[in-house]
């Protein structure tokens, strides 16, 4: 399995959190060893120091997505690409129909514009020229 941009997934519900949709917002063809993932909740994030407002994606925005919910940027995370491959091949992780190309978009742009956005994953978009403007997922 090759990751791709967009792709997206599910996690496990388990005792303390309910199950949630992730989505790779880095290009996995630019960083092979790495890939950034974002959350996606139905509820709204706690208030942050400092406040911004939330990120929407509407029930049309995503396949998976039902009802209105919002983009964690003080959610996101860098994992090892060959972890998440082997655990969507394994089914831990529930995949489902992909992200579109701008959905993506607008995450990245959400997380570069985010002071909740951790720096390494900021890098890792810039690293991918999204700062220059150029979108990973277009190239």
């Amino acid at each position: 399995m090759s990751l791709t941009a967009g792709q997206s997934f599910f996690t496990p519900a388990d005792s303390n959190v309910p199950r949630h949709l992730w989505v790779v917002v880095s290009d996995p063809a630019r960083d092979a060893d790495h890939v950034v993932i974002a959350n996606v909740s139905t509820k709204a994030p706690p208030d942050l120091d400092p406040p911004e407002p939330p990120v929407t994606i509407g029930p049309r925005e995503h396949p998976s997505v039902s009802q209105r919910s919002y983009f964690r940027c003080d959610e996101a995370r860098i994992s090892p690409a060959a972890l998440l491959e082997r655990l969507l091949e394994k089914r831990t992780l529930s995949p489902t129909k992909a992200a579109p190309s701008l959905l993506v978009q607008k995450m990245q742009a959400a997380l570069l514009a985010s002071r909740h956005t951790q720096l390494d994953i900021k890098g890792i978009l810039r690293s991918q020229g999204w700062a220059a403007g150029e979108s990973p997922t277009t190239g």
